[in-house]
This record gives C-alpha cells, structure tokens and sequence, in this order.
C-alpha cells in the first residue's frame, strides 16, 4: 500500500515488490528518497536479468532499513550479471533456522551467499544537507567547525543513535537562532551541541541565494578491524545454524562497504596475511651492498628452515594440491622473491572463518572482488567453480 499516486508513481517496481504487504510513505530527507529510488531502479534492473524471490524478500521491507536491502540487490546483481541464475532469500525460507540471503545456481553447483554491510554515520553530510536548507533564505557566507565528537563516524547503532540526536538538536538551534542575527552585528559567531559557526559576511545581491559553507571537520577515517573481524566471524558461524541438508552447499559472505579506511587490499591483508618488510639495518657506519644481500640470504635460509615445522605450512601444501597455487603465491603464502606472509589474515587466525568458502568484497556502486578461501571446510578445488566468478 503507497500513500499518494506520486509515490507509486516514483517507485513503481518497489510498490510492486511490497506487493501491497507495506505502507510506503514519501521520505523528507533527499538520502533517503535517493536510496527508495536505487532500490526501485535495481528491482527493475534484476527483473530483467532474471532474479527470483523480490516479493518474498521485501515481504517484511523496513524503510528505516532500506539501504540494506539495497546492498543485498547490488551483490544480486553481480552474480546475475555473470550468467548466474540467483534468487533473492526471505529470512523465513529455512523455517525457524536462519537463512543466508541470497542462493545462487552456478554451472558448478549452489552457492549460499550472507550480505554484510558495513555501515558508519556520515554526520558531516547530513549537517550540510540540513544546514543548506536553513540557509536558502538568508545571503551570509558562513563558515562551519564541526565537533570532533560528531564528525567522527561510527559503526554501532547505539552510537549513531545517540550522534543522531545531537545533530537533530543542533540543526533545530541554529534553525532558531538564525533569523533574529541582526546584519549589523557581523561578523557573528554561534555555537551548537555539534557545531560551531561565524558568519563573515553577507552577500552583495537580495536575499535567496544560499550562503557559502566552508566546514573544518574534524573526521577521522580509521577502520576498526576488531569489529569487522566480529562481524566477518558472526556471519561465519551463521552457517552452522542452517538445516543439516543444507550445510553441504558452499557458503561465501558478502561485505558491502564503502567506509573509506578500507579497500581491496587491505582486505586482502587481512584475509591472508601482511607479508613482511625488510627493514633498514642499522649501524654506526656505513653498510654495503654485499653485506645487505648476506644478511637477506641468511634470514631467507632460516625463514625456509622454519616453514615446514609449522601447521599451518601442512595446510598451504594441502590446498597446493588442490590447484591454489597461483593464489598462495600471489598472497605470499607460498613463500618467494625473499617475501612470506609474517601475520597470518583471517582465514587462518579464525576458526570460525573455516566456514566460509569466501568472503565478496562490494563497493555499493557494485565494483566487486572475490577472495576464496583455500582452507574452509569445503576444501574446494580453485577450478572450475572459482573461475566462474
């Protein structure tokens, strides 16, 4: 059920997923109407490639929660966009056990696909947004300084709840203050909850023209791999609460992310290991050529000496034979060219990773990797089921 003619109008393939089991109303904020018509275009876009399941999925739609269904209808459409046929999962088609959300028929056989999305809070972009709209009416250049507090992203709910309601306050006092700021008294300098402000000027021609934001965040970028190795690793044990018919079918998670503090290889880092570094030598005088190539020679012998007494390196041989190679020379776990895998990532540290087949790394724009797991429980062969992907 929509509430106007315009909304069904504007989400024609979206009303058509709810299937008349929700209310869509019209959202105020310009993100969030951005995000109901990306996920109107993707249903269209999938129904076409021939995707499964839209109304059982959306059955249970949440708009507060739109942008994760948003993310699982991306990672649909890389699959089906490799002649994959793939059907979108309600969280009830197991029954009472939990299911993954996407199944998808490969040439090689079925793959269970988990989405994780890795959210943060975008504060900054949201104070501007609201803050433009304030300022529409009133001609002043006005420069921003947001709290350190708030600009800072954050991944737990609780968090952004609470961040969320700061900006809300803030936004509405400076709503208030701005009209009775007499022009006479600039420069101005207010404060907020979230922000700070001074208005340097106004501008030459009438009112109406929207004042010119200058904002000194102070947003850091820092990932927290703590808590993307817990969810990596809960979306992992997922698996083991599937029906016993079902745990035989290779399982991969999905992470959608588009934090700026993580790409493609550092997520490989982190899956398969950091390879080491040589490191300067230091000494008193100076050091030659040939006594750098002696000491790199020497720590490469014991290096090589080591490996083999190690359980980890029974592992790597294993998945050698099952036709790895190219992919555990690539990540060094395969030592060569006097480089090898110093920390192990993930797929080793973790028990629980041994779960996953492997783990799809997606940007929301749909640009995506893959990174297989050579030692999950499957003990899949490289080829040919990889190599569709």
């Amino acid at each position: 059920m929509v509430e106007t003619r315009e909304e069904s109008n504007n989400y024609a393939d979206l009303v058509w997923a709810i299937n008349g089991t929700q209310t869509l109303t019209l959202p105020t904020r310009h993100v969030e109407r951005e995000i109901l018509s990306l996920i109107d275009k993707k249903i269209k876009s999938l129904k076409e490639l021939g995707c499964t399941g839209f109304q059982e999925k959306f059955k249970k739609f949440d708009q507060a929660n739109a942008r994760i269904y948003l993310t699982e209808l991306v990672v649909a459409e890389y699959f089906l966009k490799r002649g994959h046929r793939t059907t979108l999962l309600d969280s009830e088609c197991f029954g009472r056990d939990p299911s993954p959300d996407l199944l998808v028929n490969t040439q090689n056989g079925e793959l269970f696909v988990e989405v994780a999305y890795m959210s943060s809070s975008d504060p900054t972009s949201v104070l501007i947004e609201e803050i433009r709209t304030i300022t529409e009416k009133y001609p002043y250049i006005i420069n921003f300084s947001f709290a350190p507090d708030v600009s800072l992203p954050h991944h737990d709910w609780k968090a952004r709840d609470q961040q969320l309601g700061k900006l809300e306050r803030s936004v509405e006092q400076f709503g208030s203050d701005l009209p009775i700021i007499r022009v006479d008294k600039l420069p101005y300098c207010g404060k907020t909850e979230s922000f700070s402000y001074e208005i340097v000027g106004k501008k030459s021609q009438g009112e109406g023209y929207p004042g010119v934001l200058t904002a000194s965040c102070s947003t850091s970028f820092g990932f927290s791999f703590d808590y993307l190795t817990s969810r990596l690793q809960k979306k992992a044990i997922k698996r083991l609460a599937f029906p016993k018919g079902k745990l035989r079918i290779p399982y991969i998670v999905a992470l959608v992310c588009d934090e700026p503090g993580i790409n493609a290889e550092v997520l490989c880092y982190l899956l398969y290991g950091s390879p080491m570094e040589e490191g300067d030598l230091v000494s008193v005088r100076p050091i030659s050529e040939e006594y750098k190539k002696k000491h790199k020679d020497k720590r490469w012998k014991e290096i090589l000496t080591k490996l083999p007494s190690q359980n980890s390196w029974t592992e790597i041989q294993e998945a050698k034979e099952r036709g790895w190679d190219e992919l555990l020379s690539m990540t060094y776990l395969i030592p060569h060219d006097y480089c090898y895998v110093e920390e192990p990532g993930l797929f080793f540290t973790e028990a629980e990773m041994r779960q996953v087949s492997g783990v799809l790394f997606c940007r929301c724009s749909g640009k995506c990797k893959l990174y297989p797991n050579p030692f999950s429980i499957d003990k899949m062969e490289y080829s040919p089921f990889w190599e569709n992907f």
